[in-house]
């Protein structure tokens, strides 16, 4: 895991970066409008999301599967950390997007050091496609 971490924060900001949590292969169940395919499964298959913050308490979240890696400041979300415990062991970070998506990703750690992540996402696009996406998905997470 710490090879993954060193490979991924070169591509985040120049600042000094602290991992918060590495949350691994997020799965749950998907609700899609048009076509109207209602509740499935879903899942980002061999995903890892690093969530780390700067100095100054921005955040940054890393995504990177198999295909890609997507920084979400970098691709324009919005990134706000919402509420967080002292040492971090509990934090929401919600990122809202121009094109109509609003993610909440929240990480809590128990005190044995297991970490589990609640990650929401809510799309909507306008006609002509006319469509709602919804997923609820969670995974495990360490530091």
């Amino acid at each position: 895991m710490t090879s993954l971490v060193a490979g991924l924060l070169p591509t985040f900001s120049a600042q000094a970066q602290t991992v918060m949590a590495i949350c691994n292969d997020p799965k749950g169940r998907g609700f899609q409008t048009n076509p109207a395919r209602g509740w499935t499964f879903d899942r980002r298959r061999d995903a890892t999301l690093i969530f780390s913050r700067d100095r100054a308490n921005r955040p940054e979240i890393m995504i990177r599967d198999a295909n890609r890696s997507v920084n979400l400041a970098r691709d324009g979300a919005k990134l706000a950390i919402t509420h967080h415990s002292r040492d971090y062991s509990y934090f929401i970070i919600t990122a809202v997007y121009q094109r109509a998506q609003v993610d909440t990703f929240q990480v809590t750690f128990l005190p044995n050091g297991k970490g589990r992540l609640v990650w929401s996402s809510m799309k909507s696009h306008q006609p002509p496609r006319d469509e709602t996406t919804s997923s609820f998905l969670v995974a495990d997470c360490s530091r």
